[in-house]
């Protein structure tokens, strides 16, 4: 095996070693610190010296013209070699080593923390259930008040009303007094944001949409809105989908990009999907989709920019979620022009905004330096 060549960007590296496995030369590609200058260089190791040669040549030809067409073959990852069958001394020795396991704490412990607050707010909605019987009277609970993008002034004058009213009323709005009906029509006459959607389905029927207040809570400061939606789920269907797909997502990036750059990346994209999902719905959604989606986004761009990072994604998988948000939006779109005209009136409950905005954003982070592996 002999040395044919150092190379300071890795991405030249890669396309050189992967240039000479397609010749036919094989090829070993490593990294090492400069002693002298601590910089990093990556090395191409020939396997076969009788190749040497002719890698060197191919080599000097890279280093004076390392844009040429020529050198832009298909990025080749070299397969291992099947190893041979282990001695039963060694048979031995695996079979006491330990386990290796995936060392992603950051993934499991916001799984845990989804897991938890779904129960946490399932208990505070059946306790709820005992008292109230009417749906249209049906209140969030604490913990949706206080986590999710917004609680805006009109639900919280509703939930201070439902609590003075008594147990028959709570059943039947028909139970309640004149005053208490005229109380309860005045406050869903308030003022809400409810979307973009909201206003163009129900456009020039209701046009005062867009004078609503916006960003209730966080103008006084809850900034933590933000995110936390992302951290509440509807149902158990709905929790399992997110947190298997976070699951396969977040632990490849968290074991390349590292712990801090995983969590910056699952920030950012988190408070640009659910603020676009507020200004397209308003405040009444949950999920970690957006970031999922994201986090695909992040994935499927580092693979097609640095295919040595070696994300084990298959193409697959983002056909499927591709194929899952298409239709969505196109569900999305047939239900707006049904409701449009007043053929159904059936609202589709799904966060396409936070799908579509989320990936997006993800491969914009996936782009920056900054949030890849190595910086």
């Amino acid at each position: 095996m002999r040395l044919v060549a150092r190379i300071a960007e890795e991405k030249q590296a890669f396309a050189f070693y992967s240039f000479l496995l397609k010749e036919g030369i094989k090829n070993i590609y490593e990294s090492h610190a400069d002693p002298e200058t601590k910089e990093k260089l990556y090395y191409i190791w020939i396997e076969d010296e009788d190749q040497y040669e002719v890698a060197l040549r191919w080599y000097e030809d890279f280093a004076e013209h390392p844009d040429d067409p020529k050198f832009k073959a298909p990025i080749i990852i070299k397969q291992p070699e099947p190893e041979p069958s282990p001695t039963p001394e060694r048979k031995e020795q695996l079979r006491n080593s330990p386990i290796k396991r995936f060392k992603a704490p950051l993934t499991k412990w916001i799984i845990i923390l989804c897991a938890v607050l779904y129960f946490l707010n399932g208990m505070q909605q059946a306790s709820q259930a005992k008292r109230q019987q009417d749906p249209e009277l049906t209140m969030l609970t604490p913990l949706m008040t206080t986590l999710m993008f917004d609680y805006p002034l009109t639900f919280q004058k509703l939930s201070a009303f439902i609590k003075t009213l008594p147990k028959e009323a709570l059943k039947s709005q028909d139970a309640m007094t004149p005053s208490q009906q005229s109380e309860f029509l005045a406050i869903e006459q308030l003022p809400y944001w409810k979307g973009i959607y909201t206003f163009f389905e129900k456009w020039p029927n209701d046009g005062k949409i867009l004078d609503a207040p916006m960003f209730e809570k966080i103008q006084k400061g809850e900034v933590w809105r933000f995110i936390t939606p992302c951290l509440l789920h509807a149902g158990l269907l709905h929790i399992l989908f997110n947190m298997l797909w976070l699951w396969l997502l977040g632990r490849p990036v968290e074991e390349r990009a590292g712990k801090g750059r995983f969590l910056l990346v699952m920030i950012i994209i988190g408070i640009v999907s659910n603020t676009a999902q507020y200004l397209m719905s308003g405040p009444f959604f949950l999920g970690y989709s957006g970031i999922v989606c994201g986090l695909a986004g992040y994935i499927w761009m580092r693979q097609k920019m640095a295919p040595w990072e070696g994300y084990p994604i298959h193409r697959s998988t983002f056909v499927f979620l591709f194929v899952f948000v298409f239709l969505m939006v196109a569900l999305q779109i047939v239900l707006f022009i049904l409701n449009r005209f007043n053929i159904v009136d059936y609202p589709l409950v799904i966060a396409n905004t936070a799908h579509i905005v989320g990936g997006i954003t993800g491969i914009i982070l996936a782009r920056i330096p900054i949030f890849s592996k190595g910086v």
